[in-house]
C-alpha cells in the first residue's frame, strides 16, 4: 500500500525533528527574534539620528538637504482624538491650513503632534501630506520653536522604543542562555549605545537649547486668520410659509505661543465667528494656557477658556461658558509617577436660570512600575454637577485598577473598574456598574491586531427592571502598505434578568480598504433574544430586529476618489407578512467624489460632492378624530427624499507665511413629504455659505 506524498513528508519531517535537540530549535527561534529586533532597533536608531540632525545645525553641517513632512488641514469638520477609535475623547478641533508633525500613519488615520505637546489621531481625509525640501545645515535656524519641540518630543519617543527593545533583547539572551557575542545582540548594543549618547547630549535639557539658541522674538510663534462672506438658510413649507435668513458671515482668529524660559511656556487664543446655520448666530472664544516643568520632575499645564454664544432668533439658546483646567504630572521616581487633573465648568444661560449648571471633575492616577515589562495603574475619577435642573444635579465616582504588561510589540491590559452615579432627585437613574476587561494589542511595523474582551454588570438600586449584564468582544486588525486594510468585528450582548424581553445582542462589522480601488463597508445588526419566540414562549409579541448597512466604494483617479454609495436602515418584523415594509425603513443610493488636489507653488484645493436618493416608508395618517384627538394610521406610503452636498476649500500662498483662503459650502434636502405624512411638512431645506480671507503665520 502506497502512502500519499503529503503523509510521507509529514512523517519524514517529524522523524527529522526527533533527532534535532530541542534546545537547538529554541536557539534557532531565539536567534530569529534577535535578528528581527536588530532590524527594528537599527531603523529606530536611524530615525533618531535623522531627527536630531534636523534640530541641531552643529550636528548636520555637511549633510545636504532634507525633507520635512507635515499634515496640512483641509477641513473644518474634523477632530483630533485620543485614539484611533471614533468613540474616544476629542482633544482638539483643528482649523483649515493648520500644520502638524506626522508621527505615524495607521489604517486611515494620521498620528500627529499638537502644538501644546499632546499627540492624537485624525482621519487622513482631513488633511494633505506636504513635504518641504530645505538645506539641512540651515534646518535648525528655519524651524520655529514649536517645531523644535515637536521634533524633540518625537525623538524622545523613539529613544524609549529603543530602550524597550534593548530590554527585550536582554530577556531573550537570559531566558535562552545565549552567548552575548551573538551578532544581532552585539549590533543591538551598538545602536543602543549610540542612542544613549544622542539622548544625553541633545534630549536631556532640550528646552535649554531653544532658550539659548533663539532670540526673544524667535521664541514667539503665532497665526491670525480673517475670512468674510455671506450665508443663507432657506426652508419652504408645503402650506406656502417660508423661513429665510440671508446674512454676512465672518471668521476671525488669533493664536500665539511664547516660550518664556526652559521651564515655562504660555499660549493665547481668540476666535470669533458669525454664521447662519438654522438661524444667524455669533460665537466668541477666549483662551489662555500656561505650561511649566522643571521642579523635581514636575509638569504643570493650565488653561482658562471662555465661550459665548448669541442666537439672533431666540434668547433661549444664548449662553456664556467658563472653563478652567489644570493637569499635573509628578515623576516621583523611575518606577512611580502620578497624574492629577482638575476642571471646573460654569454654564450660564441668558434666560431660564433654572437650566444653569456647574461641573467639577477630579482625577488622580498612579503609575507604579513593577518590573521592566509590567506596571500597575490605580486611578480615581470623580464628577460633580450642580444645578436647579434635576438632570444636571448628580455625583459620579469611578475607581479603577489595571495590570499592564508590555513585551516587545505585544501589550496586555487587565482592568477592573467600578462606577457609582447618584442623582439628587432622579432616583430611578441612579446606578452602580462593575467592569472586568482584558485587552491584547499586537503592533508590528505595518500590522496591528487587537482583542478586547469584557464583562460588566449594571444595577439600578431603585429601578431593578433596568438591571443588565453585558458581555463585549471585539477583534480588529489592520495592515498598512500599498493597500491599507482595516477590519473589525464586535459583539455586545445585554441580558436583562428582570425583563428578559429586553435582552439583545448587537453585531457590528467594519471593513475598509484604501488603494487605487477603495471600499468601505459597515454592517450592524441587533437581534432581540425573543425575535423567534413562539406565542407559547412569550406573552408579548417579539421585537423586530434592526439592520444598518452603509458602503462606499469606487476608484481613485489621481487624488480624487469617485464611487457610488449605498445605505440601508431597516426594522425587520418576522411576524408580519411584509418583513421589510415598515414605518421608518429606508434604502438610499448615491455617489460621492472627494479628494485634495495639490497644485504647484503649494496651491491646495479640497472638494467633496455627494448625492443621495432615498426610498423611505412612512405611515400615512387620516383626518384627526375630533372627539378623541387621535391621528389614525390608514396605510403605508413610500417617499423619495434627495440630498445634494458640496464643499470646497482653496488655499493659495502669496508671500512668505501669508496665504489666501476661500471656502464654499452648500447642501439641499428635498423631503418629498405631504400632509398625509406630517402636519405642516417641510418641502425642502437648503443652505449655502462662502468665505474669502487671508491667514498669516509668524515664525
Amino acid at each position: 500500500m502506497l502512502f500519499p506524498k503529503k503523509i510521507c513528508g509529514v512523517v519524514f519531517i517529524y522523524s527529522l525533528m526527533c533527532f534535532i535537540p530541542f534546545p537547538l530549535l529554541a536557539d534557532i527561534s531565539a536567534s530569529e527574534e534577535l535578528s528581527n529586533l536588530e532590524k527594528k532597533v537599527r531603523a529606530e536608531s536611524i530615525a533618531l539620528n535623522s531627527l536630531i540632525k534636523k534640530v541641531h545645525p552643529d550636528y548636520s553641517e555637511k549633510l545636504g538637504s532634507v525633507k520635512i513632512t507635515k499634515l496640512k488641514i483641509i477641513s473644518n469638520q474634523c477632530r483630533v482624538r485620543e485614539t484611533i477609535e471614533r468613540s474616544s475623547q476629542s482633544l482638539y478641533s483643528p482649523r483649515i491650513n493648520e500644520e502638524f508633525k506626522i508621527i505615524d500613519h495607521d489604517d486611515n488615520y494620521y498620528h500627529i503632534k499638537l502644538g501644546d505637546g499632546r499627540d492624537g489621531w485624525i482621519h487622513e481625509s482631513c488633511g494633505q501630506k506636504i513635504t518641504d525640501t530645505v538645506e539641512q545645515k540651515n534646518v535648525g535656524r528655519l524651524l520655529s520653536d514649536a517645531d523644535i519641540g515637536k521634533y524633540l518630543d518625537f525623538s524622545e519617543k523613539i529613544f524609549i522604543k529603543i530602550e524597550d527593545n534593548k530590554i527585550l533583547a536582554d530577556r531573550i539572551i537570559e531566558k535562552n542562555k545565549l552567548s552575548k557575542k551573538n551578532k544581532s545582540y552585539k549590533n543591538i548594543n551598538k545602536y543602543y549605545s549610540l542612542a544613549v549618547g544622542i539622548y544625553n547630549k541633545y534630549l536631556k535639557d532640550r528646552k535649554t537649547y531653544i532658550v539659548e539658541n533663539f532670540t526673544l522674538e524667535k521664541r514667539f510663534s503665532g497665526s491670525t486668520e480673517l475670512l468674510l462672506g455671506k450665508s443663507n438658510h432657506h426652508q419652504n413649507f408645503l402650506d406656502g410659509i417660508k423661513t429665510e435668513f440671508d446674512e454676512g458671515n465672518r471668521d476671525f482668529a488669533i493664536l500665539g505661543d511664547f516660550i518664556i524660559n526652559k521651564s515655562s511656556q504660555v499660549n493665547v487664543s481668540f476666535t470669533s465667528k458669525s454664521e447662519v446655520l438654522q438661524t444667524p448666530y455669533k460665537t466668541k472664544n477666549y483662551g489662555i494656557g500656561f505650561n511649566f516643568s522643571g521642579i523635581k520632575k514636575l509638569l504643570l499645564s493650565t488653561n482658562i477658556n471662555y465661550n459665548s454664544y448669541d442666537d439672533a432668533f431666540t434668547l433661549n439658546n444664548d449662553y456664556g461658558r467658563f472653563q478652567f483646567d489644570a493637569n499635573v504630572r509628578h515623576q516621583l521616581s523611575s518606577k512611580a509617577n502620578f497624574r492629577y487633573h482638575y476642571s471646573f465648568l460654569k454654564n450660564d444661560y441668558k434666560i431660564d436660570d433654572g437650566g444653569d449648571y456647574s461641573n467639577q471633575k477630579l482625577s488622580a492616577i498612579a503609575n507604579l512600575k513593577i518590573n521592566e515589562i509590567a506596571k500597575l495603574v490605580i486611578s480615581m475619577l470623580a464628577n460633580f454637577e450642580n444645578s436647579d435642573s434635576e438632570y444636571h444635579h448628580f455625583s459620579n465616582f469611578l475607581p479603577a485598577i489595571s495590570y499592564q504588561k508590555k513585551i516587545g510589540d505585544k501589550r496586555t491590559n487587565l482592568k477592573f473598574r467600578f462606577e457609582n452615579l447618584v442623582f439628587k432627585d432622579l432616583e430611578l437613574r441612579d446606578y452602580n456598574r462593575m467592569v472586568l476587561s482584558y485587552m491584547v494589542n499586537n503592533r508590528d511595523i505595518n500590522k496591528r491586531k487587537t482583542t478586547d474582551l469584557s464583562v460588566s454588570a449594571k444595577t439600578f438600586p431603585n429601578n431593578g427592571i433596568s438591571d443588565y449584564y453585558q458581555v463585549k468582544t471585539k477583534f480588529s486588525s489592520s495592515i498598512i502598505g500599498k493597500k491599507n486594510k482595516r477590519k473589525s468585528l464586535s459583539l455586545y450582548t445585554n441580558v436583562y434578568p428582570n425583563a428578559t424581553d429586553n435582552s439583545f445582542t448587537d453585531f457590528r462589522y467594519d471593513y475598509n480598504v484604501t488603494s487605487s480601488v477603495f471600499y468601505n463597508l459597515s454592517a450592524y445588526y441587533r437581534l432581540w433574544h425573543d425575535t423567534f419566540a413562539s406565542d407559547n414562549d412569550s406573552s408579548a409579541s417579539a421585537k423586530p430586529s434592526i439592520v444598518d448597512l452603509s458602503s462606499k466604494f469606487g476608484f481613485k483617479i489621481g487624488p480624487i476618489r469617485v464611487g457610488p454609495t449605498i445605505g440601508l436602515h431597516a426594522i425587520l418584523d418576522f411576524d408580519e407578512d411584509e418583513i421589510f415594509k415598515r414605518d421608518g425603513n429606508l434604502i438610499r443610493i448615491g455617489g460621492v467624489a472627494e479628494g485634495t488636489i495639490l497644485l504647484p507653488k503649494m496651491i491646495n484645493i479640497s472638494m467633496m460632492v455627494a448625492y443621495d436618493y432615498g426610498s423611505v416608508y412612512n405611515n400615512e395618517f387620516g383626518p384627526i378624530n375630533q372627539s378623541t384627538g387621535e391621528l389614525p394610521i390608514i396605510g403605508l406610503q413610500e417617499r423619495h427624499p434627495t440630498t445634494l452636498q458640496f464643499t470646497s476649500t482653496i488655499s493659495v500662498p502669496l508671500i512668505h507665511n501669508l496665504e489666501v483662503i476661500g471656502r464654499i459650502n452648500y447642501y439641499k434636502i428635498n423631503t418629498d413629504m405631504d400632509e398625509t405624512l406630517s402636519i405642516n411638512p417641510i418641502e425642502f431645506t437648503k443652505q449655502m455659505s462662502f468665505q474669502l480671507g487671508i491667514r498669516y503665520r509668524y515664525n
